[in-house]
């Protein structure tokens, strides 16, 4: 059975204030994130409510569409090694100062990648591709064509993301982390040298060709909130 590319999109949405006429767009990302995610904690025995900041706080959402609906998803948050934030943001918390060196080896340019999510509706073979092999192929096609030295990835080991990132060419940095949730994580990193020289995968071809026509949402300008600014420039994502 055949895939019809035209039936796939690629989005990249900030986590905040897209313009308005993006909002149906919007929300449906933030829909699928918050189902899946409220899932995931109830599957581990955990009482946790989902805060939305964690998905507002985002730089962009990278989300994949099936027609009408979003079926997966990832975040992106752009940080540098030298700023005096970095070793204290909270998604370092399981991370050693040796697992942040081997993450830094390229450049203090660093993507912050979380959040892998995958609807039901697209796992295994539903959509023919499989749904892990599609969004780990846009978050390498993301990175790719984005100004970063590395980006992190702390996958769960029980949904077998970690193998999905080492078919698309991540580099191990440590396995069975305790993830603070409930289960285990493997920390791995993505560089661009390493990814180069990795043999394609089996769906980096369809991947390449949906980044081709990804959408880029653009944040809602802060200018427009200050009647009284006229030279505020908000720099959005461009892609290399």
């Amino acid at each position: 059975m055949s895939v019809n590319i035209s039936d796939f999109s690629y989005v990249l949405c900030p986590g905040s204030m897209p313009e308005p006429r993006h909002h149906e767009t919007y929300n449906k990302i933030y829909n699928c994130w918050s189902s899946v995610w409220t899932q995931a904690f109830k599957e581990l025995g955990e009482d946790h409510q989902l805060k939305s900041d964690a998905f507002t706080r985002q730089d962009y959402v990278g989300a994949v569409f099936y027609k009408d609906s979003c079926v997966a998803l990832s975040f992106f948050r752009w940080t540098q090694s030298h700023s005096p934030h970095f070793a204290s943001d909270s998604y370092f918390a399981n991370w050693s100062e040796e697992h942040l060196r081997k993450l830094t080896s390229r450049g203090p340019n660093i993507i912050v990648c979380s959040n892998f999510t995958v609807h039901p509706d697209a796992r295994g073979t539903k959509l023919v591709i499989p749904g892990k092999d599609l969004l780990m192929g846009m978050i390498v096609e993301t990175y790719m064509n984005a100004r970063a030295d590395g980006m992190t990835g702390a996958v769960r080991v029980n949904r077998k993301v970690n193998d999905a990132g080492f078919r698309w060419g991540a580099l191990e940095i440590d396995r069975d982390i305790d993830s603070g949730h409930g289960d285990t994580v493997d920390l791995i990193g993505f560089f661009k040298d390493h990814i180069s020289n990795y043999p394609a995968p089996e769906w980096s071809s369809f991947c390449h060709q949906l980044w081709a026509k990804r959408i880029i949402i653009p944040r809602y300008s802060f200018q427009n909130e200050f009647s009284d600014i006229q030279d505020l420039h908000i720099n959005s994502f461009v892609a290399a």
